[in-house]
């Protein structure tokens, strides 16, 4: 495997001089002063007339005129040389709302893992080469000799579809700019796998590993690196292609034929330097397709104006008040919307009834789940039909933690993604946003993305509220701080 290893060194030299020719002041002859000859006659002495030279005259002093201070030029010094640095960190600042751990750049949710509590028996061991550990709720491989790889995988798991895989990743301090980091997949055993990796100096390499054997199917070495900071890796792995992004930008890309049904994971290497230590947090595995193609500023940039804000202080903002079946109610109560379902397997909800705008949106609310919520879900309503009130889009998400998108056609329900994997949701108070533009439907929970489909109920019109019941028969939520904004 090669390397580069670029050192930028900068001298600067700066030499900044200010001058201006000085003004001389140049002394006025006089002309000799005549004498006067008296009108006496007197006789002449035979003495010649001695002339009179010019006296010189000093110039008259001027005063001084107030003058502003002139700036002293500097003194020339010789540049002092500037040692290279190793690495240069770039700021990726992730947009603020959106994105942070946890973010999964496929669609549905098929296995995640901050590693705060492994969910399953990960490789822990310690030799003379490879180390791996769990520490402070992140994953830690150190490599400890030149020119060597170790992978993690989850047992027993074999994954059919087109995969997308995202991890948060960072390297220990003094990381060698050859450190490498990156993804196994189409894993069926250790002697054949897909291996997809990229160095913190721009080295990126597509490995198959076919009966133990290794072949190189691509590699450059003046691509994206990652920031030894902090990074964000995503690997697709479709039977058409194998994808490396850094930071949601595209690394390299490369066709393949086939991907076998496998096991995926992650992996750390090292080249000629050794001794690297690289910790990952937040893998998640996603179903494809991968999902931000045009990079994920694509996505952060397309919050626009707020069209509508409502913290239900005031009762009437022109919600649903109203008493239902077997007890249940919507209504304002103490500065929130409060909407209680009773009935087993059924779904209410509720509109700002005199907004109806006819464009994409994008919707946020604070739903407080209360005490008990069970698997009863609440949710966002989109693209709202104020004539037949029933074709509209739906996302919900249950006590237990299970995202849920459906669409409501004719008073029938198709469920278009149901997601097998739960997300963890906070003690109470959590936050939802859904984005409806055109035929898409990205819904995300406490700034994660958990779900993303496409619907045939994609007309813009009205937004909502909705509060449903499963088995447990009880829905009981509590809604503030709703918003609507246009979409660029």
């Amino acid at each position: 495997m090669t390397r580069l290893c670029l050192v930028l060194s900068v001298l600067i030299l700066a030499t900044f001089a200010c001058s201006g020719p000085l003004q001389t002041q140049t002394a006025t002859l006089v002309p000799p002063l005549p004498t006067e000859i008296p009108s006496t006659p007197i006789i002449p002495t035979q003495i010649p007339p001695t002339p009179i030279p010019p006296t010189p005259i000093p110039p008259t002093p001027i005063p001084p005129t107030p003058i502003p201070p002139t700036e002293v030029p500097p003194i020339s010094i010789p540049p002092t040389p500037i040692p290279p640095t190793e690495v240069s960190p770039i700021d990726i600042g992730q947009p603020e709302g959106y994105w942070g751990p946890g973010l999964a750049s496929g669609t549905e949710i098929l296995f995640q893992e901050d590693f705060s509590n492994p969910m399953l028996d990960w490789d822990e061991n310690d030799s003379e080469r490879v180390t791996r550990d769990f520490m402070n709720g992140e994953f830690v491989m150190k490599i400890l000799v030149p020119d060597r790889e170790g992978w993690s995988t989850i047992d027993d798991v074999v994954y059919e579809p087109d995969i997308v895989l995202d991890v948060d990743m960072r390297g220990s301090p003094n990381l060698p700019l050859d450190a490498v980091a990156g993804f196994v997949c189409g894993y069926e055993d250790n002697q054949n796998f897909y291996r997809m990796t990229v160095s913190a100096d721009g080295q990126v390499d597509f490995v198959q590993k076919l009966d133990d054997e290794k072949i190189t199917i691509y590699s450059s070495e003046n691509s994206l690196s990652f920031n030894p900071v902090s990074s964000h890796l995503t690997g697709v792995c479709t039977q058409m292609e194998l994808s490396l992004y850094v930071d949601w930008q595209l690394a390299a890309t490369y066709p393949i034929d086939g991907l076998a049904a496998g096991s995926a994971g992650l992996l750390a290497g090292s080249n000629d330097t050794g001794n690297v230590e690289l910790i990952f947090d937040n893998f998640i595995i996603s179903e494809g397709p991968y999902m931000f193609a045009d990079g994920i500023d694509a996505f952060a940039e397309l919050r626009g104006n707020l069209l509508l804000s409502d913290d239900f202080s005031d009762e009437n903002s022109g919600w649903d008040v109203r008493t239902m079946d077997e007890g249940g109610f919507t209504r304002y109560e103490n500065g929130e919307y409060r909407m209680k379902v009773n009935k087993t397997e059924w779904d209410a909800w509720s509109n700002p009834n005199d907004f109806a705008l006819k464009a994409d949106v994008i919707v946020d609310v604070d739903v407080n789940f209360g005490t008990n919520p069970g698997d009863s879900q609440a949710g966002i309503i989109c693209n709202y039909n104020m004539e037949t009130h029933e074709d509209f889009v739906v996302a919900t998400i249950n006590g237990e933690g299970y995202p849920v998108i459906f669409e409501k056609i004719g008073g029938d329900n198709t469920f278009l993604l149901e997601s097998e994997i739960p997300i963890e949701l906070n003690p109470e108070v959590n936050h939802l946003s859904l984005q409806c533009v055109g035929f898409e439907v990205v819904f995300f929970v406490n700034g994660q993305l958990v779900g993303s489909t496409f619907t045939s109920v994609s007309e813009a019109g009205n937004v909502g509220l909705l509060a449903g019941t499963n088995d447990y028969g009880v829905a009981d939520f509590s809604f503030d701080n709703f918003e609507i904004y246009s979409v660029r």
